[in-house]
């Protein structure tokens, strides 16, 4: 009976290149993950500046609470008073603020959660006779959601 010899150097040449394969997918597998995770926080931290973006147009309305009547009382404002070009610049951000809004959702496949703002900007448009005037005279420059939306909210009665 003769023993055989067994070629060791092969068989580790194997196993290492089992293990390095290994080690190279379960790489792939955390840097999948570390990756999805810094898309959702990129996604989280766009909502939030948006969010701030609409904070930050009211807080211009309560600086100067001569314009509030005319984005929540549906007070009307014509070309040539002495505060239009104000209010009609914060019904222009207004109006930017919302359609950076409805639209972040169609990029990141999140309509779900955008219902509640949809009330917020159709409100904002029934409450603004100067809203849906710059809306009107400047639809092409807004979505889809935001031109119904305006539409829907110009249409509706006063509370």
């Amino acid at each position: 009976m003769t023993k055989k010899e067994i070629d060791w150097f092969p068989r580790l040449t194997s196993i290492a290149s089992l293990l390095v394969s290994a080690v190279g997918l379960g790489s792939i597998v955390i840097g999948y993950g570390a990756l999805k995770q810094a898309d959702e926080s990129s996604r989280v931290t766009a909502y939030r500046q948006l969010v701030s973006q609409i904070a930050d147009v009211d807080r211009v309305i309560v600086e100067h609470p001569s314009m509030r009547p005319y984005f929540r009382d549906r007070k009307l404002i014509a070309p040539g008073d002495k505060d239009y070009d104000l209010a009609a610049g914060i019904a222009e951000l207004r109006i930017d603020s919302f359609d950076a809004l409805l639209r972040f959702p169609h990029f990141l496949g999140a309509e779900s959660g955008i219902r509640g703002w949809q009330n917020t900007v159709r409100d904002a448009f029934r409450d603004s006779p100067l809203m849906c005037e710059i809306a009107t005279t400047y639809k092409s420059n807004y979505g889809t959601d935001t031109n119904s939306l305006a539409t829907e909210g110009c249409s509706m009665p006063a509370r």
